[in-house]
Formats: structure tokens, C-alpha cells, sequence
């Protein structure tokens, strides 16, 4: 009787087990969905159970401070677990495929794929973890290792940041997003992770087979005897980029400057190959080109007229800057339409995981900056401005002239950004700018700037992602000469630009990647229009012939690492501007000067008929050789086409200038470079 028992319950728990099975989910094929914001690993797994019927056991605290972000859906469950959990000293155990049991390395005592730190052939501890599957252990020659690089106060991306593995001589430079990858042999290498202003991170990474490590940098504090401006280092040896600088916000914020106030544009100045335009101005030369001739562009919006108070101080507040990088020379093919230099300045995405602000109160001007989470680790906003009261500082001189003076200013910019889901993130930014100044009452000038964008980022795999890029850039100029009533006028002009980008990124391998893309802009100038100004005043209306014209670029650029050592990087940029109507273009007899006496005829054109065309090829190419371990030599050649120009009296910007387009007698500046250079890796 006890037998027929026994082997009845044994038969119900064996019925009881299968259907169990039937129901549950293999947590050994189950991928991380549905996470809209940060989430702890144990209510995540509380979901799961829910929904799939399977189950986990583990240590009560075990699994505190362990999180799942939004960046994380799409990754296979198992193997966020080997690199999060091996951060922490925690492995686990698959039962059955549909129970996990989580524990303390230690507590098995595991060696092999367990330690949490080991010491390195040159006396480092390094931390250590374990990427990929321990079960696919001798399977891979070469693994795939990939990750994102943060912020670990704000949870913002950190582009432009170097991983460093030593004993492959190799770097790896995180794209716009903080994301990297590189295929390494399988074993363990001391990698290094390091970002300007922030405290290096080394880890010895054990790879097993293909697999993800993000990794979190936190800002270092030091005390700072004398500044000193670098660019990368680690990043120019490795690259095949040549004559670029990039720096932060923290490096920026440490240059002392004119009136306390740290100046983006005078900060430049300080580095070799670039000269200051003129004695309190805000432009900079760079390589003996005009200022007119550097491209400077806010989160990818180009911006012309950069300064405020003619040179005093910079556009934009520092604070609010993540990075910026300058091209001397060598630009990627993704850049056009100057032949001096390019600087491109990425604005901070804000806080993801609280709210924070600063501010502060300067002898003529005061800034605001606040950011935080919209929805906390998937939308964040950041919003800055700044104003002066030099008005009132103005009113107390004694001079009567300089009492009636005015200088003013304001600056107002916001970014919001929207992580949709791991593929895809959005954002919106926009700059509002306004200067004026006027003496005794007399003359003025004011000035201001008006920038726009909507920005795109798809990844469609992880080889493969593109961006789309649609923005507007407003520069307006307004004169007013008031000495006598009776021929008091205003004159006003400006340039706005209309534009869209296309920008595809293919990774055909971890030492080759492709990037190609497509750009249309649309300008629009206003050379003048005169108008009195007062009710006294008898000058006439007058207005000059608006232009219009249009741009279409495509481009591609391949860089592929040959060997270790030796890497080229090979782009071509076409670019077609046309002149457009409507307009009427004089006529000049042949062989002749240019003037009144020559003139022949004028010919009219109709709306966007093309008034002149200018089509141009630009080929980039560049070369990189290392040499041993701390040196690279560099090769690049490079073409590029302006196409507008400021017609100056003054090496200055100041709101009197007027920007031209290239017509049917003025020809685009075309600008060859050849260059060379060793760049060598800071011993620091």
C-alpha cells in the first residue's frame, strides 16, 4: 500500500513538473523588452515571472543597486547578466532552463571566470570582468566587445571617449552616442577607459565570446596649479584624423578670461595654427585664413556671427557645452563649404537622472543653466541664458556721451532629448541670440542670431546606423545712423540658411568603417534695404536685390585599418552650388575692367532660374603609420570650396559686414592642403 502511494505521488510530481515546464519560458532565449525608464534587476524579474512562469532565487540585498536602462531592450537576457552581475561579484546558475539562481562568486569559488580583481605585469590592480557565455569558452579566436561609455552622475553619452587596451597597442574612440566597438582576441587585456575631465576607469577584460560592457566615468576633482590645453592623445595617435582639437566644457570652464567670463572663441587662441582675429574681438584666424573662412556650427547648426558686444564675450555659455571638436586641416568628408576650418559644438543632452541648476552673478553679466529628466533614463531637457546690465553700469559714468550710451545682450538656448527605444533617439534644439549697442544716442548697432533643429538617430543594427539632421540659421543686422535728424536712416541686413542632412555610418568590421551622406542647403541674402529712420528724416526707402542659391552635397569616406600600424582613410565630397533668380545680372564687354564704361547690357532672370553653377569635387585622404607605442606619423591631403563670403571693411565681425554669395563674377575660394605631422601620446 505505502508502495502503490509512493509511486502515485511521484507520478502527480512528475505530471505537476512537466505542465510547469510546458508553461514556463527558456530564460536562456529570452530578451530584455518593455524597459521605459531606469529598473531595478528584481522588479524586472518580478515581471517576468508574472508573464512567463519561471522563477529566480537569490540572497535578500544581493541584488541592490543593480538596474536595467532603457539603452539595455534588445539585448539578450543571459547576457546582460554575465557582464552587469560580474561587476558586482555575482554569478548565477541556469536550472532547467527556466530558474536562475543567483550568488556570490566567492561563495563557489570560482577562480577562472570568477575574480573580481586581479594584479596586472606592471603592479595595477585591475577590476576584472568576464564577456560572453563561460559555456562557448574555446569556441572564439576573436570576440566582438561593444558598450556604451556615460556619465555616471547624469547618465549622458560621453562621445569622443578612448578605450585603451595596452598589451594590443589598439584605442577605440565612442562615436556621437558613447557607443564603441572593437573585436579583440579572446583572454584577458587590461583596458583602459578615459574621457577629458573625468577619472580613468581600468578593467581587465576577460574575453570569453562576443559580448557588451558599458561602463560608467565619473568626473575627476583635482586642485589645478596651471592650465594646460590638450587634445586627445590617445585618440589623435590611433586615429587617421590629423590637425583636430577636442576639448570640454571642465577644461574650458578652467581659462581664466576677460572679465571672469570663460570665452569659447579666445580659449582657441591659446592653441597653435590659430591667431586672434584683432585685439577685443571674439573671431579667430586659423593657418592665416579669414575668420569668414572657419565654419562654426551649434549642434550641427551653423552659426555667423559668434560673438557678443563685438568680441567682449563668446555666443554661448560654456556650461553647456559636452564637447567640441576643430578641424585645422584634414576635415572628414562629412564637412564642406569653408577652406580654413570647421568647429562643431555639442551641446549637453541634460541630466537623466535628476534635476539640477547653477548660476551666477559676474561684474557685467549673469547665466542660469538648468537641466533634468523629462522621464527619468529616457528623456532629459537643458535650457541656459545669459543677459547683461552693462546698461546700468553705463548710466553712473560721469561722461554725459557715455552715460547716454547702451550695450546689451542676451542668449537663450535648450536642447530636449527623447530616447524612443534602443534604436532610435530624437532631438530638438533652438538659440536665440540679440546684441545692441548705440553711443550718445546717436548710432546704433544690433545684431541677432536665430538657430534651429530637429535631429534623427536610427540604429538599425549594430553595424549600421543613419541620422537626420533638418535645421534653419536666421542672421539679422540692423544700422542705425541718427547724427542728423534730416538724414537719419536704418539699414538692415542678413542671411538665412535652410538645410538638411542624411548621414549613414556602416562598421563593416572593427578596423572598417564606412560613412557616406547626403546635404541640401538653401540661402537666402539680404545685401540691404535703407529706410528713414525718425519722423524728421527725408532720406528715401532704397532696398537691394535679395539673392538666392542653392547647395547639393554627397559624400563618402572609407577608413580601414590594414595592419596594426598602418590605416588610410579615403573621402570624396561633390558638392553642386548654383546662383538663383530672381535677379538681373549686368553685362560687360569681354576682356574688359569691370566698371561702368564696360557695361553692355543687363540680363533678367526668373524665379530659381540658375544664374550661375559651380560643381566641385573635394577629395580627403589621409595616412596613419605607428610608430611603436607612443608615436604615429600622418599624411593628409585635402580640397574644399567656400562659396559666401563677407564683404569687410574691418578684420572684425561686426554688424556692417554683409555676407555674398558666390554670383557670376564671384568665383567660389577653392583651398588645397597638404600636411604632416608626428603625434605623439602624452606621458600623463
Amino acid at each position: 500500500m505505502i508502495h502503490r502511494k509512493l509511486i502515485t505521488f511521484l507520478i502527480i510530481l512528475i505530471l505537476v513538473n512537466l505542465a510547469w515546464q510546458a508553461a514556463g519560458q527558456d530564460v536562456t532565449r529570452l530578451y530584455i523588452s518593455g524597459i521605459g525608464q531606469r529598473t531595478s534587476l528584481e522588479e524586472y524579474m518580478e515581471r517576468i515571472c508574472t508573464e512567463y512562469q519561471c522563477r529566480f532565487y537569490y540572497q535578500e540585498g544581493l541584488l541592490d543597486e543593480i538596474y536595467i536602462y532603457p539603452t539595455d531592450n534588445g539585448k539578450e537576457f543571459l547576457k546582460f547578466l554575465d557582464v552587469t552581475l560580474a561587476q558586482h561579484g555575482i554569478t548565477y546558475i541556469v536550472y532547467r532552463n527556466r530558474n536562475i539562481v543567483f550568488v556570490e562568486r566567492s561563495r563557489l569559488g570560482l577562480h577562472n571566470y570568477g575574480k573580481i580583481a586581479e594584479t596586472g605585469d606592471n603592479g595595477n590592480i585591475y577590476a576584472s570582468v568576464d564577456i560572453g557565455d563561460p559555456m562557448l569558452s574555446g569556441k572564439f579566436r576573436k570576440a566582438e566587445l561593444s558598450g556604451y561609455i556615460r556619465n555616471g552622475k547624469t547618465g549622458e553619452p560621453l562621445p569622443g571617449a578612448v578605450i585603451y587596451l595596452e598589451d594590443l597597442d589598439l584605442g577605440v574612440v565612442t562615436d556621437q552616442a558613447g557607443y564603441y566597438k572593437t573585436e579583440i582576441p579572446v583572454g584577458r587585456h587590461p583596458a583602459k577607459f578615459s574621457y577629458i575631465g573625468f577619472e580613468d576607469r581600468e578593467i581587465k577584460v576577460n574575453m570569453i565570446s562576443p559580448g557588451n560592457l558599458d561602463i560608467e566615468l565619473f568626473e575627476s576633482t583635482v586642485a589645478i596649479d596651471q592650465v594646460v590645453i590638450t587634445s586627445k592623445s590617445d585618440a589623435n595617435v590611433v586615429s587617421t584624423e590629423m590637425s583636430i582639437i577636442r576639448l570640454d566644457a571642465k577644461t574650458l570652464n578652467t581659462i581664466p578670461v576677460l572679465m571672469g567670463e570663460p570665452d569659447l572663441m579666445k580659449a582657441m587662441t591659446l592653441l597653435p595654427g590659430i591667431q586672434s582675429s584683432g585685439d577685443m574681438a571674439s573671431g579667430f584666424n586659423v593657418r592665416g585664413g579669414g575668420s569668414d573662412q572657419n565654419l562654426i556650427m551649434l549642434d550641427e547648426v551653423p552659426i555667423y556671427n559668434a560673438n557678443h558686444l563685438f568680441g567682449l564675450f563668446s555666443i554661448i555659455d560654456t556650461r553647456t557645452i559636452e564637447n567640441l571638436e576643430l578641424f585645422k586641416g584634414g576635415a572628414p568628408a562629412r564637412y564642406g563649404g569653408r577652406i580654413s576650418s570647421y568647429m562643431d559644438i555639442e551641446l549637453k543632452e541634460g541630466n537623466l537622472k535628476e534635476l539640477e541648476g547653477s548660476g551666477s552673478i559676474g561684474l557685467f553679466s549673469s547665466k542660469l543653466t538648468l537641466q533634468g529628466p523629462v522621464m527619468k533614463e529616457k528623456a532629459s531637457f537643458i535650457i541656459g541664458g545669459r543677459t547683461t546690465y552693462s546698461d546700468w553700469i553705463l548710466s553712473h559714468v560721469p561722461d554725459v556721451d557715455i552715460r547716454k550710451s547702451r550695450a546689451n545682450f542676451y542668449d537663450f538656448n535648450a536642447k530636449f532629448n527623447y530616447t524612443l527605444n534602443r534604436k532610435n533617439r530624437l532631438s530638438l534644439f533652438t538659440y536665440q541670440s540679440n546684441d545692441y549697442f548705440s553711443l550718445a544716442e546717436a548710432n546704433s548697432f544690433e545684431y541677432a542670431n536665430h538657430l534651429g533643429s530637429i535631429r534623427w538617430k536610427h540604429l538599425v543594427s549594430d553595424n549600421f546606423t543613419f541620422s537626420l539632421n533638418l535645421f534653419y540659421s536666421d542672421y539679422i543686422t540692423q544700422t542705425v545712423e541718427n547724427d542728423n535728424p534730416v538724414l537719419a536712416l536704418s539699414i538692415r541686413s542678413g542671411i538665412q540658411q535652410y538645410g538638411g542632412r542624411y548621414r549613414v555610418l556602416i562598421e563593416a568590421g572593427s578596423k572598417h568603417s564606412v560613412e557616406t551622406g547626403l546635404e541640401g542647403n538653401y540661402f537666402v541674402f539680404s545685401p540691404g534695404m535703407q529706410e528713414p529712420y525718425g519722423s524728421e528724416s527725408e532720406k528715401g526707402s532704397r532696398e537691394l536685390e535679395q539673392e538666392q542659391s542653392a547647395e547639393i552635397s554627397a559624400y563618402v569616406q572609407d577608413v580601414y585599418e590594414i595592419t596594426d600600424r598602418f590605416s588610410v582613410s579615403a573621402g570624396l565630397r561633390y558638392t553642386f552650388y548654383a546662383s538663383l533668380g530672381p535677379g538681373s545680372v549686368n553685362l560687360y564687354q569681354t576682356n574688359e575692367f569691370i566698371d561702368g564704361t564696360s557695361l553692355i547690357g543687363v540680363e533678367q532672370f526668373g524665379n530659381h532660374e540658375i544664374i550661375a553653377r559651380y560643381p566641385g569635387f573635394e577629395p580627403r585622404f589621409g595616412l596613419r603609420y605607428v610608430i611603436g607605442t607612443t608615436s604615429s606619423v600622418k599624411i593628409g591631403l585635402s580640397r574644399n570650396y567656400q562659396y559666401q563670403h563677407i564683404l569687410s571693411n574691418s578684420t572684425v565681425v561686426i554688424p556692417t559686414d554683409i555676407w555674398k554669395s558666390a554670383d557670376k563674377y564671384i568665383k567660389p575660394a577653392m583651398g588645397d592642403q597638404i600636411s604632416a605631422i608626428e603625434q605623439k601620446r602624452s606621458k600623463s
